[in-house]
């Protein structure tokens, strides 16, 4: 390790006190479900209607899946009346069957689907009695387990609204559809619930679910966090879906993606615009942008109309207008001209302002895509980088963890300093004091960050061979240190957006920062380890 490393690593473990954040450690609000967590509250529902209620386990699930798996709701409407609850579902306490009016195994019956005629035993009915031969009902049934329409199931005899229950479906479908049809009831608990605060974990491949648990001493004036993490190490929104984005809000998120898309030519053309506003000006005749790009202040449209870049009069009009400046009635318009100026100056500036935190968003998103990506490779079961280390240095495998939790933290903590740009540069404008102790605090997170993602991709790839004993040992300490003293840094930047930067002095008057406050902020910044070189 280089011995400019070994000095900083030293430097900032002698801080670790002072930035330690063991303090924003906050109980879980959330916890994540298996699939048997999940069964097993699905089995729990409806035991709880079955303990109560006169009615069979498919009625049950009828119930369940109508009223969106809500045990409180079923009970009030099956005592509010009963009857109609049965007919809303499609059920009735006496079928109208004809098989049950004295049909025996040797007699006929039409189907009412393909008008074929059947012995009795090969047809089937729902609660209605409406009779189709068993070859018709397993050809409706597969066919709506396949458009997934299996929860609300009726009869196939049109204008008819008698349900086909669990049971029957598991009687008719094929074995294939068996197996899609009871995946669907399992994961109809979770997508038709409104009973729990219940969702899939959003990650492609993802079979775990979260339920988010708003904690009982939450300030409901303050921000909630909606921030998760499943098992499967996916950070999201609970409330957007999205990716997470602690610490700026859903609605922040939203505003920020529409203005700097992903479609980079969608951002060229917001720039453009911008740009076209900060520098230039538009012809007085033809009102075409018009950029002086040589030092005359004769300008010369496409138009063929000539006017002065000062004061935008024409030629005839000009030498009166910028000779006598302000002291006559054209020099007020001139003035005004003055005044569009400096709105194109302010209009360059947010324009600057706005690439600037957007550079610094993209460069963050970008390594951690390449952090998320080295995550991946060291811990998929294909890869034997780890199993290699371990085999080549005779160490359990769980004894390199060290390096997957420092490519954790970075994946984490650039997530969350991206997002903490996009929180600067929504503070408003009066508000410079804030700007800067969010750069200072944010400038010394960067850093930190930016010398562990290095060491962790530059420095663990030279121990895949035995030899470097002691060199292994002081890796291991210093990349568990640094990756203890980073999170301490970030989750530092963290609790003060979530106090509201209660400890930044008052604001000062407006007079005192327009510009000045940026310019120092990307001067600042310009000094610090550059995020781009790890991308």
């Amino acid at each position: 390790m280089e011995k400019e490393d070994q000095d900083l690593i030293e430097l900032i473990n002698s801080e670790d006190d002072k930035y330690s954040t063991n303090s924003t450690i906050t109980k879980q609000h959330f916890s994540v479900l298996t699939e048997s967590h999940i069964k097993h509250l699905q089995h729990s529902h409806i035991n709880q209607i079955l303990s109560i209620l006169p009615i069979s386990k498919p009625v049950a699930s009828l119930l369940l899946s109508h009223y969106h798996w809500n045990v409180a709701q079923v009970l009030e409407s099956w005592f509010s009346n009963h009857e109609k609850v049965l007919k809303t579902i499609g059920l009735s306490n006496q079928p109208k069957s004809e098989l049950e009016l004295g049909f025996h195994n040797s007699q006929i019956i039409t189907c009412e689907i393909c008008f074929e005629t059947f012995f009795i035993d090969k047809i089937r009915s729902s609660w209605c009695g409406h009779p189709f031969c068993i070859n018709c009902w397993k050809q409706y049934v597969d066919t709506n387990i396949d458009d997934k329409n299996c929860f609300n199931l009726r009869c196939p005899k049109p204008n008819c609204d008698a349900a086909v229950d669990e049971d029957m479906i598991h009687q008719l479908a094929s074995e294939s559809r068996k197996i899609k049809y009871d995946r669907f009831f399992f994961r109809s608990f979770v997508e038709n619930n409104n009973d729990t605060d219940i969702k899939w974990c959003p990650n492609p491949g993802c079979g775990y679910a979260i339920r988010y648990e708003l904690p009982d001493d939450h300030d409901f004036g303050s921000r909630i966090n909606y921030d998760v993490t499943c098992l499967c190490d996916y950070s999201f929104c609970w409330d957007c879906e999205q990716e997470a984005h602690t610490p700026v809000d859903c609605e922040t998120v939203a505003k920020w993606m529409e203005k700097s898309s992903s479609d980079y030519s969608e951002l060229e053309i917001i720039t453009s615009k911008g740009w076209i506003v900060a520098n230039t000006k538009p012809c007085p005749n033809c009102k075409m942008p018009i950029e002086k790009n040589k030092g005359c202040r004769v300008m010369t449209c496409k138009c063929r109309f000539q006017f002065c870049w000062l004061c935008l009069y024409g030629l005839s009009s000009c030498r009166t207008t910028c000779r006598k400046g302000f002291n006559n009635i054209q020099g007020k318009v001139f003035q005004e001209k003055v005044g569009d100026k400096m709105q194109r100056i302010d209009e360059k500036t947010n324009l600057d302002r706005f690439m600037y935190y957007h550079q610094l968003w993209s460069s963050n998103e970008i390594s951690r895509k390449n952090a998320l990506q080295n995550l991946i490779d060291i811990s998929t079961s294909s890869n034997q980088y780890i199993k290699r280390m371990s085999l080549s240095w005779k160490k359990p495998e769980k004894y390199f963890d060290f390096i997957k939790d420092a490519w954790k933290q970075v994946v984490e903590c650039r997530r969350i300093l991206k997002w903490g740009y996009v929180y600067v540069y929504n503070l408003p404008q009066d508000e410079s004091a804030k700007v800067e102790f969010l750069d200072h605090i944010q400038g010394i997170a960067q850093v930190t960050l930016d010398k562990l993602h290095r060491l962790a991709e530059n420095e663990s790839r030279k121990f895949l061979q035995v030899g470097l004993e002691k060199e292994l040992n002081d890796f291991r300490v210093n990349l568990i240190t640094l990756t203890k003293v980073t999170k301490n840094h970030v989750m530092k930047l963290v609790k003060e957006l979530e106090n509201g930067l209660a400890v930044v002095p008052m604001k000062r008057r407006s007079s005192e920062i327009d510009n000045d406050s940026f310019k120092k902020q990307k001067t600042t910044r310009e000094t610090q380890s550059n995020v781009m070189e790890l991308t």
